[in-house]
């Protein structure tokens, strides 16, 4: 049996995602520890982005073993 497209979509990731309120520009908030504050935003930029690669490969080896099941 095949089923629709709109079927299939899932949700990769259901956690709600928080705003913490954080500037995200470089222009925007101090320096800390010496560091520029684009400095801040790159590296909250990498852990985020790490974090949300994490997810995603959970997310992944989730719907794999769902499909093995079956």
């Amino acid at each position: 049996m095949c089923r629709a497209a709109h079927e299939k979509i899932g949700v990769v990731d259901s956690q709600w995602i928080v705003h913490q309120v954080i500037p995200s520009l470089g222009s925007q908030g101090q320096s800390e520890k010496g560091k520029a504050p684009w400095e801040g935003v790159r590296a909250r930029c990498r852990n985020e982005w790490a974090l949300f690669q994490n997810r995603l490969t959970e997310a992944d080896k989730a719907y794999l073993a769902q499909i093995e099941k079956n």
